[in-house]
């Protein structure tokens, strides 16, 4: 890397280090409410996936990139791996903006104003998070969604497309809405592209974090609940309601939820 990139990526990145690898899972979500209210609860990673989540990077330095050049398919079957999904069209914009507007400033997100040519560590600019604490939803590196854009016409001369979102390090910054998505072939692949997932809070809680809670000791469930407690409190109080009424014998569990009790 040179000596001019490393000055770059100094100036652009905030003071600290917003590294997404952290020793409790839970750190790496948000919790968000669906784009219909009414909808369940959302588990979204705060980053993009990293190289090193991903399989693909061992060195310490490159690990905390985003994962690029992977095909649609293929993410979404990593996400299946973890118990997760790609992001819908209408959550990813919802989720973009949950929680109040992203600063519009060029220093805020990593696209071609601030002129720097490639990816940053995953949630490097601290200050362009989402009001829910969710990194690089402008900027950095496009993400693939679950949603396809349906073709023109009924004859099938035009093959479904697939949805990117968010613009990258090689795309002037994205606009609200529609504007922040690009169509692609779910098969392309390119160094600019990478993806997040995402799951529904409760059964996900259910399934993969309740048995690893009952078996940690003091000190894990200690790491655990400082996690959840990042979630906001608003949203930890439909949480644990909605948990009680789907998991009524799991009332410890709700109150660990609830940051009440014990560890």
């Amino acid at each position: 890397m040179s000596a001019c990139f490393l000055a770059l990526l100094l100036m652009a990145c905030d003071s600290g280090s917003a590294a997404p690898i952290q020793a409790e899972p839970l750190a790496q979500f948000f919790l968000a409410p669906a784009p219909d209210t009414r909808g369940p609860l959302l588990l979204v990673s705060r980053f993009e996936i990293t190289r090193a989540e991903f399989g693909e990077e061992s060195d310490p330095w490159l690990a905390e990139f985003p994962a690029v050049g992977m095909t649609r398919p293929e993410a979404a079957a990593w996400a299946r791996a973890q118990g997760m999904r790609l992001p819908t069209r209408e959550e990813w914009l919802h989720l973009r903006t949950a929680g109040g507007a992203v600063s519009r400033e060029t220093d805020r997100a990593n696209t071609l104003e601030l002129g720097l040519g490639r990816a940053l560590p995953a949630g490097a600019i601290a200050s362009g998070a989402t009001g829910l604490g969710g990194y690089d939803f402008e900027g950095n590196v496009w993400e693939w969604l679950s949603s396809d854009v349906a073709p023109e016409s009924d004859d099938g001369a035009s093959e479904t497309r697939a949805l990117q979102a968010g613009g990258s390090f090689a795309s002037y910054r994205v606009g609200p809405r529609e504007a922040a998505l690009r169509e692609a072939n779910s098969v392309d692949r390119a160094s600019d592209v990478g993806f997040r997932t995402i799951a529904e809070a409760l059964p996900w809680l259910h399934d993969h974090v309740l048995p690893r809670w009952r078996k940690a000791d003091i000190e894990a469930r200690a790491q655990m609940r400082r996690a959840v407690e990042g979630w906001g409190a608003e949203l930890r109080v439909q949480l644990v309601r909605r948990w009680r009424q789907s998991y009524p014998v799991e009332s410890e569990f709700a109150l660990f939820l609830a940051g009440e009790g014990g560890s």
